[in-house]
C-alpha cells in the first residue's frame, strides 16, 4: 500500500480503536504498522506522533463539537484514550455517530497539512470497512476535481529526509532547465500540486516536482545555513502571497506587492464568499476585503517582481467586464494590454 493510503490506515485503526475500546497502545499500533522494526520508545517514533497529533486536531473535534478541548485525547504510558468511545455515552448525541461523519473526516484527512493529499475516492473503502459505513451512505457521493498533478512520491520523501538530516539535494528537472545542486527549504503544496523552494548561493529557486525529472539526497553534503529569522520571514511570505509565484531574495525577503481587484455583478457575491470577513485574521493578512452595495474591493499580496501579475491576471480575466484592477498603475495597465490583444486577435479571426 502506498505511503499516504498507509497513513490513513493507521488514523482510521486509531479510531476504530477509540470506537470500540475507547483506547489504543502504541503497542499494538507498532505491531501493526512497524512489524518490521526494532522496539522503540513511543516518544522517538515521529510517524506515530505525527498521526497522532492530526488525530487529536483535526479529526476527533467532528466527534466532539463543543467539547473542551483537553477532553479530545489523552496520553499515559503509550496508552491514548478518550473519557467515552465513540458512538457511546455523550459522544452518541453527536450527529451522525453510526456513521462516524466521514464527509467531514474525509476533508480533515485531505486537508491536513501534515500528509501528502491524495484522492478522495481511493479511501472510501477504508472508511466502509475500518470504520463500517453504510454502502448506502457512501452511494449518493460523487466527487470531482479529484485529478491532481502526477508527482513521483519519492521526490517528497527525499525532500524531507534530507531537510531533516540538514543535507543538500540535486535537483534535475525538465529541460530547458539545468541540473542544481539545492539545499531544500519548503515543500508546498498549492491547487494539486507540488513546490520545492530551495536555497542555491544567493538564489532562492522554484521548482514543480511534478517538472523534476529526478531528485536526489547528497548524503553527508552539508546543507546551507540560513538565519532562522530570515527563514521564518520566508514562511510567512510564502503562506501570504497569493498564487504559486514566491521567489524572492532569501536574505533580504520582500512582503510582497498589494493589488486590488474590485468586483461586481455576480461577481461581488463570489468575492464575498471566498474573502469572507471572518476568515481575516489581523496577524496573516493576506487579504483584504471592502464590501459595498455594488461592489466588492479584494487587496492581495503578491511577488513583488518578475511575473508578479501573470496569474492575478487570468484571476481578473475570467470574470470580464464584472472585475477589473484598481492598484497598482502597472497591472491596470497590463490588463487593458490584454483586454485589447484579445480584441485584436477576434478581429483578425475571419470566423468572427
Amino acid at each position: 500500500m502506498s505511503a499516504n493510503l498507509e497513513t490513513v490506515r493507521s488514523l482510521l485503526w486509531m479510531l476504530r480503536k477509540l470506537k470500540e475500546q475507547g483506547r489504543f497502545l502504541y503497542n499494538d499500533w507498532a505491531e501493526e504498522f512497524r512489524p518490521e522494526d526494532p522496539p522503540m520508545a513511543t516518544r522517538n517514533d515521529r510517524r506515530f506522533l505525527n498521526h497522532v497529533a492530526v488525530l487529536r486536531d483535526q479529526i476527533l473535534p467532528i466527534f466532539q463539537s463543543g467539547r473542551p478541548d483537553d477532553d479530545f485525547l489523552k496520553a499515559e504510558k503509550g496508552v491514548y484514550s478518550t473519557k467515552h468511545a465513540i458512538g457511546q455515552g455523550e459522544w452518541a448525541k453527536v450527529p451522525d455517530a453510526e456513521g462516524l461523519n466521514f464527509l467531514p473526516l474525509l476533508n480533515a484527512i485531505n486537508q491536513s497539512q501534515s500528509l501528502m493529499p491524495f484522492p478522495s475516492p481511493r479511501i472510501l473503502k477504508l472508511l466502509a470497512t475500518e470504520l463500517e459505513v453504510k454502502e448506502e451512505r457512501l452511494n449518493p457521493v460523487v466527487f470531482k476535481n479529484t485529478v491532481s498533478w502526477k508527482v513521483d512520491y519519492r521526490w517528497i520523501r527525499e525532500v524531507l529526509d534530507a531537510v531533516e538530516a540538514r543535507e543538500r539535494l540535486y535537483v534535475e528537472p525538465q529541460p530547458p532547465r539545468k541540473p542544481c545542486e539545492v539545499t531544500p527549504l519548503f515543500l508546498v503544496n498549492c491547487d494539486g500540486a507540488w513546490y520545492l523552494l530551495a536555497l542555491s548561493g544567493t538564489l532562492l529557486l522554484q521548482y514543480n516536482l511534478s517538472r523534476v525529472q529526478k531528485l536526489t539526497r547528497r548524503k553527508g553534503v552539508e546543507a546551507e545555513k540560513l538565519p532562522a529569522t530570515t527563514y521564518r520571514t520566508l514562511r510567512n511570505q510564502v503562506t501570504e502571497l497569493w498564487g504559486t509565484y514566491w521567489i524572492t531574495d532569501p536574505f533580504e525577503p520582500e512582503p510582497g506587492e498589494p493589488v486590488t481587484i474590485r468586483y461586481t455583478g455576480s461577481a461581488r457575491q463570489y468575492a464575498t464568499e471566498r474573502f469572507e470577513q471572518k476568515s481575516y485574521t489581523p496577524g496573516t493578512p493576506w487579504f483584504r476585503i471592502s464590501v459595498q452595495e455594488e461592489w466588492a474591493d479584494v487587496t492581495l499580496r503578491v511577488q513583488s517582481h518578475g511575473a508578479r501579475y501573470s496569474e492575478i491576471l487570468g484571476e481578473i480575466l475570467r470574470w470580464g467586464p464584472l472585475a477589473r484592477p484598481l492598484a497598482p498603475p502597472e497591472l491596470v495597465r497590463q490588463w487593458k494590454e490584454s483586454i485589447q490583444t484579445m480584441a485584436k486577435a477576434l478581429e483578425q479571426d475571419g470566423n468572427f
